[in-house]
């Protein structure tokens, strides 16, 4: 168990020892302090939605300090989403929670490979692809699916390791509909990186290019 307090609020987590996505907590901060301060200051009401929402700082940061009302929190890897689920139960956050792999179609069964030293970088491999690294299934939903019935969706935060394109795919009603601010982690060797550009400009979406993340992270409007 980790303990910090941040801005008078005393905050716990639990996570793998090894695990580098837990460093900053054990030095009394937030991973990614920068991006979440910088999307508190937009001060956006309504409900933010975390996809890849590992074991759970920016859904604790949504919720806590944040001008949301709801946080509807995603994470693929059910070994992280044990992690998840501890972590929003231990500091009491008002969200939603859902395991599944986000991508354009509902009801598939993909494979996610992971390792204990970086659990943040569990990725979308092949069903039948061979891996070093620790390996496990599940099952895709779409944002459209799961965000039909919300009335105000202000923030999407996508950070799932290059399969960012299908979430917009399975999520372009909603982004339609709603128009929310969305988080991105968009790196330049990303195979999608042009379609992902184009969806995002097809919605004027506008981004004044400064990465606010530990790793290639930009916010459109």
């Amino acid at each position: 168990m980790i303990e910090f307090n941040y801005d008078n609020i005393l905050l716990k987590f639990n996570s793998i020892n090894r695990d580098c996505m837990s460093l900053d907590w054990k030095n009394n901060r937030f991973y990614e302090r920068h991006l979440l301060e910088k999307v508190k200051s937009l001060n956006l009401k309504g409900t933010y939605v975390d996809v890849g929402a590992h074991h759970g700082n920016h859904t604790v940061f949504f919720d806590k300090f944040c001008n949301s009302e709801k946080v509807i929190s995603i994470e693929g890897n059910p070994f992280n989403f044990n992690y998840l689920k501890e972590n929003t139960t231990l500091n009491n956050c008002n969200c939603l929670l859902y395991n599944d792999i986000i991508s354009d179609k509902q009801g598939e069964t993909l494979a996610m490979k992971y390792g204990l030293t970086n659990t943040g970088c569990s990725q979308v491999i092949g069903i039948n692809e061979k891996t070093g690294l620790r390996k496990i299934t599940n099952t895709t939903n779409t944002l459209d699916n799961i965000l039909k019935n919300e009335e105000k969706i202000s923030l999407i935060k996508l950070d799932i390791e290059n399969y960012e394109y299908f979430s917009l795919l399975g999520g372009e009603d909603i982004i339609s509909k709603h128009h929310p601010v969305i988080v991105i982690e968009l790196h330049k060797n990303n195979p999608y990186y042009n379609e992902i550009v184009d969806f995002l400009k097809k919605y004027n979406y506008k981004t004044n290019k400064r990465n606010y993340g530990a790793s290639p992270t930009f916010i459109y409007h």
